[in-house]
């Protein structure tokens, strides 16, 4: 049990390139912010 008690990763399976391929970058994209915490602290994430 490598993974102690925790499941295994799925793999993704949505139509999101990978950040290193060359398909990532020939579309635009925004990231929009997510506060959380009281909006002491925030994410950033890609817009969808």
């Amino acid at each position: 049990m490598a993974n102690g008690v925790e499941p295994p990763v799925l793999p993704d399976l949505t139509d999101n390139p990978a950040a290193n391929g060359p398909a990532f970058f020939k579309t635009p994209r925004k990231l929009e912010r997510k506060p959380w915490l009281g909006r002491l602290h925030s994410s950033d994430r890609w817009a969808t």
